[in-house]
């Protein structure tokens, strides 16, 4: 978005010399942004340049105007949800910012297509253990990206009670299934910036299992403990038997012996 903003400040562009500003745009996307691209529209999405198409090529009106309409109205970047592009066609995302006049009007708008998979590049930079799930959202709760199995699920909504967290609540946790059927608890946080969400499930079997080792352990020790505390009792029930049975032998004896002397008396 800085790159973008300092492009829509360039001499032949407030010039409208689109051919010599392509040139410079397409040298920014080779040093910054390789294999993005950089597409100049006016208000009501008709491409003005794109950097995929040759300078020549006829130019398509973008399908997707919500983020459009908003730099105009706003004068401020905006970054679009996730639509199928005009060139491809392709599931893309627009990064927009405002070329401005030198009153503060907006005249044009310079939007880059960043790949999808540099979303899902930085995911997997943050090195997450295994077992992790791991989505990024649009405002409207389609996956940008996603970290395991992109491939199945970009494009797709969130699962239903997901998506119902994403579009009632700014953040959260809860127990829920992935869509892949994974039971997990998942903590979901937004961007206040531009709307887009972020969550991350972790297994629940994953979450259960430490609680329940650490439950076996306790048991054991417990169990332990049990034991030893009835093999004392045991020890002590017999030392003290011993001298009670003899006591009692004792009395019995004494009890014998005191009936004849008193029959005499």
């Amino acid at each position: 978005m800085v790159a973008l903003e300092v492009l829509a400040l360039s001499p032949t562009l407030h010039g409208d010399d689109i051919g010599a500003f392509r040139a410079q745009a397409q040298a920014v996307i080779a040093q910054r942004f390789p294999g993005s691209n950089l597409v100049l529209l006016k208000e009501d999405g008709q491409q003005l340049m794109n950097t995929l198409l040759p300078p020549d090529a006829p130019l398509p009106v973008r399908p997707n105007l919500e983020a459009t309409r908003q730099v105009f109205a706003t004068g401020r970047p905006v970054v679009s949800d996730l639509y199928m592009g005009a060139v491809g066609p392709r599931l893309v995302v627009g990064i927009d910012v405002p070329v401005k006049r030198d009153d503060g009007s907006v005249v044009y708008v310079l939007s880059t297509n960043p790949l999808l998979d540099d979303f899902a590049a930085i995911i997997r930079r943050q090195r997450l253990r295994e077992g992790r799930v791991v989505s990024v959202y649009d405002r409207r709760g389609v996956n940008v990206a996603r970290i395991p199995d992109p491939e199945r699920f970009v494009g797709q909504p969130a699962g239903p009670e997901l998506l119902g967290h994403l579009l009632a609540e700014r953040e959260g946790i809860f127990e829920s299934a992935s869509l892949d059927e994974i039971g997990v608890v998942a903590a979901f946080s937004h961007s206040a910036q531009f709307g887009w969400s972020v969550a991350v499930g972790v297994p629940q079997a994953e979450l259960i299992a430490p609680a329940l080792g650490a439950a076996i352990c306790t048991l054991a020790a417990g169990g332990i403990l049990l034991a030893l505390s009835l093999a004392l009792a045991l020890l002590v029930a017999q030392q003290i038997i011993g001298p009670i049975a003899a006591l009692r032998r004792l009395a019995a004896r004494g009890d014998g012996d005191a009936a004849p002397g008193a029959g005499s008396t």
